[in-house]
């Protein structure tokens, strides 16, 4: 199902789902970046999404610096239109789009990735809570 929104510029954007190999290659690009970051997966709490958000910039910038990512958002991208033509790397040779970029690339990357991810944080939901749990009983009192 495509995701729709008005960008910055005004233009009609439509984020359509890439292709699957596309989208696994984008999803392990951007874990590659994350894993180079310090994030303390123990004390995440997935009821609250709670965890240290310090390194979030970190992150961001990893990501948005990728030449991998940004290729690969781009392959993701090839269905989708700005302004009812397709987005491409030369669509943001126009000054105007380029305003709209960031808005595009996160969504390309949200309307792609959230179908894994959402599954996967709630099969890890048991496996944490266990983890938590052990902790707390072989904490010293």
């Amino acid at each position: 199902m495509a995701y729709e929104f008005k960008a910055q510029s005004g233009e009609k954007i439509i984020i359509e789902h890439g292709d699957f190999e596309d989208v696994m290659d984008l999803k392990d690009a951007i874990e590659r970046e994350i894993a180079k970051h310090d994030i303390k997966i123990d004390s995440l709490d997935f009821d609250t999404a709670d965890f240290d958000l310090s390194v979030i910039p970190k992150i961001m910038l990893s990501i948005d610096s990728s030449k991998e990512i940004r290729d690969l958002i781009f392959k993701c991208l090839v269905r989708s239109t700005r302004g009812g033509d397709k987005i491409m790397k030369c669509t943001f040779e126009e000054i105007e789009a380029r305003g709209d970029w960031y808005q595009i690339s996160t969504e390309c990357v949200k309307v792609n990735l959230s179908p894994f991810f959402k599954p996967l944080l709630s099969l890890l939901k048991p496996i944490m809570d266990k983890v938590n749990m052990g902790k707390t009983e072989n904490s010293p009192e």
